[in-house]
């Protein structure tokens, strides 16, 4: 059974808008990227600023790897 196409509308919102806010994460946190492309350590910081923003809601897997992705 196909979802109805509100819903889907609505998850692509949803999903924009998360991944909007990882993209202002990653911009306005240009020092933290750069500390992440040379320890694998430190995305995490940007991964919690971006769970912190989102509330919990993002996915943790495609952050990380968004955030990999930038760096």
């Amino acid at each position: 059974m196909e979802r109805p196409s509100w819903a889907r509308e609505k998850e692509v919102i949803r999903n924009r808008s998360k991944t909007a806010v990882e993209r202002k994460i990653i911009i306005d946190n240009p020092k933290a990227l750069e500390d992440a492309k040379n320890d694998p350590q430190a995305i995490h910081f940007l991964i919690g600023q971006v769970m912190k923003a989102t509330k919990g809601r993002a996915n943790h897997s495609q952050v990380k790897e968004l955030i990999e992705n930038v760096s």
